[in-house]
């Protein structure tokens, strides 16, 4: 039987999944980036190295879905800098993961796909972890695909408001 690393089973799968079987490798934390960059060097005839190289690099802040990674690309677009994806806040001892975070404005945006917020527990916990940090002092922006093209100005809207 022929086993293959999940960098390489995510790399595979990129030509048949696009950049949703990336987005699972680093969600779940089996590969990185440049896990999947090696990967993809052992592999240089594979079909479809041209789209993975590509998803890796729009990739490279480590988004865990589709919507953030167009996030990432519409900020980096925009010149915005300053934020960091994935990260953890801490607030009063409880530690709460965010999908951008803007540590010297305190502005954090979630990027809300229906695919992983459609469960009841995730929306209480969202609302929990959303009046938890606004009391904390932070902002809390929320945007969908529905509401993604309001998503550069009101991060710039956000940034340029004095606190």
């Amino acid at each position: 039987y022929k086993v293959a690393a999940p960098a390489l089973s995510a790399v595979q799968l990129v030509k048949d999944l696009g950049g949703h079987a990336v987005d699972e490798a680093l969600r779940r934390g089996v590969a990185t980036v440049a896990d999947m960059h090696l990967a993809m060097s052992h592999v240089p005839g594979h079909t479809g190295n041209r789209l993975v190289r590509r998803i890796l690099w729009e990739s490279r802040d480590v988004p865990w879905s589709e919507l953030e990674r167009l996030a990432h690309t519409m900020l980096r677009r925009a010149r915005i800098t300053g934020w960091k994806a994935n990260a953890t806040v801490q607030v009063g001892g409880m530690a709460f993961p965010a999908d951008l975070v803007f540590g010297g404005s305190k502005l954090i945006a979630e990027l809300d796909g229906y695919e992983f917020h459609k469960d009841r527990a995730t929306f209480v916990r969202d609302r929990v972890k959303q009046n938890v940090l606004t009391l904390a002092g932070w902002r809390v922006l929320r945007f969908t695909w529905e509401t993604i093209e309001d998503f550069v100005p009101q991060i710039r809207q956000a940034l340029s408001q004095k606190r």
